[in-house]
């Protein structure tokens, strides 16, 4: 193996290969959109592989493209996980305040 392919996370993430078609041009969209947070593109599929390609909230199948978003938080800039591209919309609708998710769920438990 060349040190080029002992370098491509694609290459040694085998669970990343049989879950994933990427071609290259898609992997480079992803390198692009992690490095945005300080990731690398390694560290994107090794928290994939972490979260057993799941969304951290639903449990949604992650497939690591565009509908695979890089949760974070908004006063500190750290990734907290992969979302699902709606788990990480709710989120952004409120504004990432928890109290006002359990007011919301608490709603929700109450009107159904």
């Amino acid at each position: 193996m060349s040190n080029m392919y002992a370098q491509n996370p694609l290459y040694t993430h085998p669970d990343i290969l049989s879950k994933l078609s990427l071609s290259c041009r898609d992997a480079a969209k992803i390198g692009a959109r992690v490095r945005v947070y300080g990731l690398r593109l390694w560290q994107f599929f090794d928290m994939l592989v972490e979260q057993d390609f799941k969304c951290l909230i639903c449990g949604a199948t992650l497939n690591g493209g565009s509908k695979t978003h890089i949760d974070h938080s908004h006063t500190s800039g750290a990734v907290r996980g992969l979302l699902c591209h709606i788990c990480n919309h709710g989120l952004g609708v409120f504004k990432d305040n928890p109290d006002t998710l359990r007011k919301a769920a608490a709603y929700l438990e109450t009107q159904t």
